[in-house]
């Protein structure tokens, strides 16, 4: 029986970032889009994950500048969903999934962790590959 190898966390979140920075249409340069992106990190850190989710929800539901941010707000809720392991028939996003569920401490802590991580490495991964260097 042939095992798969070993994928590191690390790796898997670099993944699933890759993938959303290439579905990000008209991005690269962007100097609003980055601007955000870089500061996105910050604000989790400072306003919360539920406070930064639904700012960039609200964002989403802009004209022009939305599209940006609803890519970017599904990207995090697919990331989310996958961490979750939620069930498909399940078409709650993750602000509804954490408002709704009685979520212990620990369980809420370990999302807020992964997500941060993901942000991180999509603030990494998309300003290294993806943004223009006049954004950067």
């Amino acid at each position: 029986m042939a095992t798969q190898p070993l994928q590191s966390p690390e790796i898997a979140v670099a993944r699933a970032v890759k993938s959303a920075l290439d579905s990000l249409d008209d991005v690269e340069k962007d100097k609003n889009f980055w601007g955000f992106v870089k500061g996105w990190p910050s604000m989790m850190v400072r306003d919360g994950m539920l406070q930064t989710l639904s700012f960039i929800l609200s964002k989403a539901k802009d004209s022009e500048e939305g599209k940006k941010y609803q890519e970017l707000f599904n990207a995090i809720n697919n990331y989310s969903r996958e961490i979750l392991q939620l069930n498909e028939n399940d078409s709650r996003n993750i602000i509804e999934y954490m408002i709704e569920e009685s979520l212990a401490l620990e369980k809420y802590l370990y999302i807020e962790n992964q997500l941060l991580n993901y942000v991180i490495w999509f603030k990494r991964i998309g300003l290294a590959l993806k943004a223009d260097p006049s954004v950067r």
